[in-house]
């Protein structure tokens, strides 16, 4: 379902269905209605990144190996991770502050705190800023949660791609 939104987000919610190739009846079943659909989806893509984060290690470890782990972590579910980062998280009205999104809040407080430890021990440049390295990262994993969906590539090699893109524009050495 998560694919289907994100590529398919103007689709109504019936059509979302076969985007999902699942029954209207089947689509009834998981979520009576879009909204509680994309809640479903947002708690379990929070689930699933809070577990991809805690297991990952960000304290601790060389951080280049850190970080191929928890890319391949988030690979394996690319359409999740894609949708949380695409339409998972709450959107601002024109005009306004964006909504607060704890769990948006948290992964970004976590991951920066992982760049910049990466930074401190030289296994990431220190003249890119932690937020730059989060959103380049971020959209390296976008990038191969679409791939994925357009090809057979599987979760290891798209961390390669991710791994060796990050890192050539990243890393030192």
């Amino acid at each position: 379902m998560a694919r289907a939104l994100v590529d398919h987000p103007g689709a109504t919610y019936q059509d979302l269905a076969p985007h999902a190739g699942i029954s209207r009846r089947t689509l009834y079943r998981v979520a009576a209605s879009r909204e509680a659909l994309l809640d479903l989806l947002r708690q379990e893509a929070h689930l699933a990144t809070a577990r991809a984060l805690d297991a990952a290690g960000l304290a601790d470890g060389d951080p280049q190996q850190v970080l191929a782990a928890l890319t391949l972590d988030f690979l394996e579910d690319a359409a999740l991770y894609s949708f949380w980062i695409e339409e998972g998280a709450p959107r601002p009205r024109p005009g306004q502050m964006p909504p607060a999104d704890p769990v948006m809040d948290d992964y970004r407080a976590r991951m920066i705190g992982f760049f910049r430890r990466g930074q401190a021990t030289g296994a990431f440049r220190d003249d890119l800023g932690a937020d730059w390295l989060l959103r380049t990262y971020d959209a390296l994993l976008m990038a191969a949660g679409t791939l994925s969906q357009e090809s057979s590539a599987d979760p290891s090699s798209l961390r390669r791609l991710v791994m060796a893109s990050f890192i050539a524009g990243a890393g030192r050495g």
